[in-house]
């Protein structure tokens, strides 16, 4: 695969990341944004970083929201589903604490 078809892939990957860990912070703006992709002979490295706040002149951020389209089997599904029951938790309470304030 070349680096000029992974970067597309690479590029919006990164915003999706960053999407999440903003709705998580209960965040809505991001500024100084910074992105730095490193190429190696069999590896992609690639960050971005930012300054996150909550701007009252803007939408509060949406809640987030994880949904499982597959069944629980085991243990290991089990805690998965108590972690996404914590993240969601977290995500509220920042989001919460922000627009109250």
């Amino acid at each position: 695969l070349a680096v000029s078809e992974a970067l597309p892939f690479v590029e919006y990957e990164l915003a999706r990341q960053l999407m999440l860990k903003l709705k998580v912070l209960g965040r809505n703006a991001a500024f100084g944004l910074k992105s730095e992709v490193d190429v190696g002979r069999q590896l992609i490295v690639s960050t971005v970083t930012a300054t996150a706040v909550y701007c009252t002149a803007m939408p509060a951020p949406r809640a987030l929201e994880i949904s499982r389209t597959i069944a629980v089997h085991d243990e290991e599904d089990h805690l998965l589903v108590n972690l996404q029951r914590q993240i969601e938790t977290v995500s509220s309470n920042n989001r919460q604490r922000l627009t109250a304030a």
